[in-house]
């Protein structure tokens, strides 16, 4: 017996394969009871059969036989994860974890909803993995990662945040992206999910053309009560590269006792204003007022 055909008996011995649940009651189902569409399509991936890519695109047409090889696909990639079996990178051919995450980043689009479930329930582990592909598949994953920052659950809404900072531009729907982390950072519960909504807005706001909304949004942030989220809230500032955050930094260097958030204040400001000088909060508030750029030159 070949290599191959090893591989798929241990997989499909191992592997209790997920099933839509009207026809499962909620419970796995074993191979020969999945539809013979189903079968067909996981064997041949298994086996990594020259027709799996002819069955993948007709996948593709059929919703739920698309979750079904997604739902199964991130369970072989997880479980090859969890064991530590993943193939060197200096390896000829690739295994069952290479190969699942490649396929659910093809599927794109159809992969979101697993994906975004497992970031929000999974561990830190699956978490990571899932984050990953998500920001592999990009601008479509958006709107489903939004969604979590609405989650009662407070990991899922702090894991949501983090992702957001690496995601695409969202577009015509980037002030609804740009609000949903504005809320937040102004009103979450959990100070970890403000830190990352802060961190997130600084991100996307530096790939913005227009600084102003992003900058008001995060202004409130300093005043946190969280030294952490406060912290990052000058970070994010200095990401975001708008010089009129300049004034708002000085009264944080200011008002702030806490030596971890001096020193975020001063690297933001000098950031900013590209120069190392001043260190005082009034020497800063004089370099301000002799070189205070024209609106102009902001952008």
């Amino acid at each position: 017996m070949n290599t191959r055909s090893l591989l798929s008996l241990l997989i499909l011995a191992t592997l209790a394969c997920a099933a839509p649940e009207e026809e499962t009651g909620g419970r796995m189902r074993a191979m020969d009871e999945l539809p013979e569409s189903y079968r067909e399509a996981w064997i041949a991936w298994v086996e990594d059969a020259p027709r799996w890519r002819t069955l993948r695109e007709e996948a593709l047409a059929d919703e739920r036989l698309t979750a079904f090889l997604v739902d199964n696909l991130a369970r072989v990639m997880l479980q090859h994860c969890r064991g530590g079996r993943i193939v060197d990178h200096g390896a000829d051919e690739h295994g069952p974890f290479e190969r699942a995450r490649a396929e659910l980043v093809r599927f794109g689009a159809a992969s979101v909803p697993t994906l975004t479930e497992l970031l929000a329930i999974g561990d830190a582990l699956t978490a990571h993995q899932c984050a990953e592909l998500l920001a592999e598949i990009g601008a479509a994953a958006i709107d489903s990662v939004v969604s979590l920052l609405e989650r009662d659950d407070d990991q899922a809404r702090a894991r949501a945040a983090e992702l957001l900072a690496r995601l695409p531009h969202a577009r015509a729907g980037e002030g609804r992206v740009r609000a949903a982390l504005a809320e937040v950072l102004a009103g979450d519960s959990f100070w970890l999910a403000r830190s990352r909504a802060a961190g997130a807005l600084g991100a996307r706001g530096a790939r913005d053309t227009d600084l102003t909304a992003t900058r008001k949004m995060l202004l409130p942030g300093l005043a946190d009560e969280d030294t952490t989220v406060a912290r990052e809230t000058a970070v994010a500032l200095a990401r975001l590269g708008d010089p009129e955050a300049i004034p708002a930094l000085i009264n944080f260097l200011e008002g702030t006792e806490d030596l971890p958030c001096h020193r975020a204040a001063q690297g933001a400001l000098e950031i900013l204003a590209r120069t190392r000088e001043p260190q005082s909060a009034r020497a800063w508030r004089a370099w301000w007022r002799d070189n205070r750029p024209a609106p102009s030159q902001s952008r």
